[in-house]
């Protein structure tokens, strides 16, 4: 019998691949970037540089919860299972470097469908001190979508070593981490006029 996991975890990797790729092709259509955001009601459009602001704050919450999820693992003896994506040459020297503590269960290529795209996607072992070793050498530039590096991709595979307790206080420190972060970039851009890339802007469903 097929497990869940063995159907679900393959099928996210895919997703998450397909929808980097997705992001870039995208991406290069719009020559302004921009994001709507809605604060407590009111809703804005955040343009450059509020938007270069914003970019960085939303890489600043994915760098911040790895780093939480990795130090809420009590023992330093487990297994955790991670997933990470790259291409082959990015994936070689992101193991070669962590070599010690990180052990590569599983390596697959694009879909077919993708073939002329050097993409891995990799399901691994990470010891605690290993994982915390690798969120402490990242950067928030690790997690820009136009810089995204082999650390900025890495998740969590589900795993029973954080609690449900865990896991949602550190959702609400990073949700919260976000939100006061959204307001400093609209106080700063409306303190700064038209050239502080806030506008306002129609709220919708």
């Amino acid at each position: 019998m097929v497990s869940i996991s063995n159907i679900v975890i393959p099928s996210i990797c895919v997703l998450i691949v397909a929808g980097i790729i997705s992001f870039f092709i995208v991406y290069g259509f719009y020559p302004e970037k921009h994001v709507n955001v809605n604060l407590y009601g009111v809703c804005y459009e955040l343009v450059e540089p509020a938007y270069q602001k914003y970019t960085n704050l939303a890489a600043q919450k994915e760098l911040t919860m790895l780093r939480l999820q990795s130090y809420a693992i009590k023992s330093p003896d487990l297994s955790i299972p991670i997933v990470f994506t790259g291409n082959k040459e990015q994936i070689t020297n992101f193991v070669n470097k962590y070599t010690d503590g990180l052990y590569v269960v599983s390596n697959e290529g694009m879909d077919p469908g993708f073939a002329n795209i050097d993409m891995q996607l990799v399901k691994a072992i990470v010891t605690k001190p290993t994982l915390q070793r690798i969120t402490n050498d990242l950067t928030i530039d690790d997690f820009n979508p136009l810089k995204k590096t082999v650390g900025g991709s890495i998740g969590l595979q589900s795993t029973s070593y954080i609690s449900s307790v865990q896991e949602e206080k550190i959702m609400t420190y990073v949700d919260q981490l976000v939100q006061n972060g959204v307001k400093k970039i609209i106080s700063d851009g409306e303190n700064q006029g038209s050239v502080g890339g806030v506008k306002p802007h129609e709220c919708r469903n």
